[in-house]
């Protein structure tokens, strides 16, 4: 009886040993892919922060009778781009999606903005 008890204690505390060191090594390893997504986010950003500056001697003057337009409509340009975006998420399917106006969205709140980023950033 004793050996059977003494089997079973083993047993026991060699499966909780064993469960508990995989777990720690799973941290580890999500800790590590965390560690290797920074850098490379930070290396994509550094390599898409270089500008390169030009230097303008003189600035372009508008001719005296040039009126700035400013619209709230967005333009045939525009339109097209809308078009052609909602054109390739259907490319391959059955649908035939149709853009019947083109509106600006509203703009959200600074807080709500910030909640969005938050809970929508990687690791």
């Amino acid at each position: 009886m004793e050996n059977i008890l003494g089997i079973g204690i083993n047993v026991t505390f060699s499966g909780i040993v064993i469960v508990f060191s995989m777990l720690v090594l799973l941290v580890l390893i999500l800790v590590l892919f965390g560690k290797v997504g920074q850098l490379l986010k930070q290396e994509n950003k550094s390599s898409s922060n270089k500008h390169t500056f030009v230097k303008i001697e003189e600035p372009v003057a508008r001719p005296q009778n040039a009126k700035k337009i400013v619209s709230s409509e967005p333009g045939p340009e525009i339109i097209a781009v809308i078009a052609a975006a909602v054109a390739t998420m259907y490319e391959g399917s059955t649908v035939k999606p149709v853009i019947k106006s083109v509106r600006r969205a509203g703009v959200r709140p600074v807080w709500a903005a910030a909640g969005i980023a938050e809970n929508t950033r990687p690791f």
